[in-house]
């Protein structure tokens, strides 16, 4: 019995203007499923996600790729081509790797557009591209449509969408953005942390302890670049009532900026990679007096230590890992040898093959068959990615990377370090594969 996978998306407009509820599309997907005989392996559901967005933003759909290509299921359903995609290039992405994996779809209300046949595949070339165009085309009269509102000082989006300090009044006219009561403190907090420091850090801490909120530096960083708080939106002057006087936040726009968590950004070799045995949470970096580099549990659990004994420990602990990975290139060296060496005896099997058909010593059928089992097992047989191996030294190595490269080198391979009162430490590594990568980039 052939098992499928149900994929379903709606974006949020979609669901509020034409019903496309995500349990509405999955009881016609399993209602298909059941009328044809198939199993169903798993439902795949794309909540608030627009076709024609990037892969990346359609996590659901990444997984359903994922699971093909572990040979999970052999086919795909969804209601309809725009529940699949909008956007001719990611279309083309998914569908190669979906081939590769032996797996096609069907769009059960649009019965002609499916990949099992090539009639299907035809069609679908033809209404992927329309799909496409009517997306852009939507896109280009719904900015209209907000830009219009915009000039009418209207604020043309959901109330979740008002940035922090402002919520949504509706009036007779239309919405309209309004000072927050409730959230404004908040901006104001953070504007007067950096005009006082010009350091993220000091804001997220001066958040934390006024207001109780967790923000990170991403999100301070969007408040303090976004001219909204002195009344702009869109390039309209006065849009809103200002939070920041403007001249106060143009002052704090200009190059003289520094965006970062503290000045010693970078010298942190294992910067959110120490954990506290105790409590789990990540040891605070810290620089007292500008002198050495310290790691601390930020809730005063007793777990400490300076960062040039932890990396004497962390280094002292690489040799084996090293080890680990060059039995694994000679392993795979030997295996890509054996396969290489099994393609090169097909081919030259192949090839006598094609010399008995031209004499005429074996007819077309024979041919046919025997040319096709050599060609199936060619395909299955393709040698490994080759990996790098570990040529250079690597104390010598790691002896002339500065502090940042250094940070780089360990996060590229080190999972996370934990470390308990007695300054006992247990490391969790990234696969062996990845350590020689960045080894062979650092060299």
């Amino acid at each position: 019995m052939q098992k499928a996978a149900l994929y379903v998306r709606v974006s949020t407009s979609e669901q509020a203007m034409h019903g496309y509820s995500l349990a509405a599309q999955e009881e016609l997907l399993r209602r298909y499923a059941d009328d044809h005989g198939m199993t169903v392996h798993e439902v795949y559901a794309d909540e608030g996600k627009s076709a024609s967005k990037s892969l990346d933003k359609r996590t659901e759909l990444l997984r359903l790729i994922a699971d093909a290509e572990k040979g999970r299921f052999q086919i795909v359903l969804f209601k309809d081509l725009t529940r699949w995609t909008r956007n001719a290039a990611a279309y083309y992405k998914v569908e190669e790797r979906l081939e590769k994996a032996g797996v096609a779809w069907i769009a059960v209300e649009q019965p002609y557009l499916e990949t099992v046949t090539p009639t299907g595949r035809f069609q679908v070339q033809v209404m992927i591209g329309t799909a496409q165009l009517e997306a852009e085309q939507t896109g280009q009269r719904i900015k209209f449509v907000q830009d219009a509102e915009v000039r009418r000082g209207h604020f043309p989006f959901p109330p979740h969408c008002a940035p922090v300090g402002y919520t949504t009044e509706k009036r007779e006219d239309g919405n309209f953005l309004v000072i927050d009561p409730a959230t404004v403190p908040i901006v104001k907090t953070v504007f007067e942390a950096f005009k006082r420091s010009y350091n993220l850090q000091r804001c997220v801490e001066a958040v934390r302890e006024r207001h109780g909120i967790e923000y990170a530096h991403t999100q301070i960083n969007r408040i303090l670049r976004n001219p909204i708080y002195k009344g702009e939106f869109r390039g309209i002057v006065d849009f809103v009532e200002p939070i920041i006087p403007p001249a106060e936040w143009d002052a704090l726009q200009r190059p003289k900026r520094v965006y970062t968590a503290n000045k010693h950004v970078g010298e942190y070799i294992f910067s959110g990679m120490v954990k506290c045995a105790v409590c789990g949470a990540t040891l605070r970096a810290s620089c007292p007096d500008d002198r050495y580099y310290l790691y601390t549990c930020k809730n005063a659990h007793g777990v400490c230590i300076e960062q040039g004994k932890l990396e004497k420990k962390v280094l002292s602990m690489i040799a084996p890992e090293l080890d680990r990975y060059k039995v694994i290139v000679k392993q795979r060296q030997k295996d890509n040898r054996a396969v290489n060496a099994e393609r090169r005896k097909l081919t030259e099997k192949n090839r006598r093959l094609t010399e008995l058909y031209m004499d005429g010593i074996v007819d077309r059928t024979e041919y046919d068959r025997r040319r096709k089992e050599i060609e199936e097992r060619l395909a299955e047989l393709e040698p490994a990615p080759d990996l790098p191996e570990v040529t250079t030294d690597f104390s010598e190595m790691y002896g002339k990377l500065t502090l940042e490269k250094k940070a780089v080198f360990w996060r590229a391979f080190l999972d996370h370090i934990t470390i308990d009162r007695e300054k006992n430490i247990s490391i969790a590594f990234h696969t062996a594969k990845v350590l020689a990568e960045r080894m062979a980039m650092l060299e």
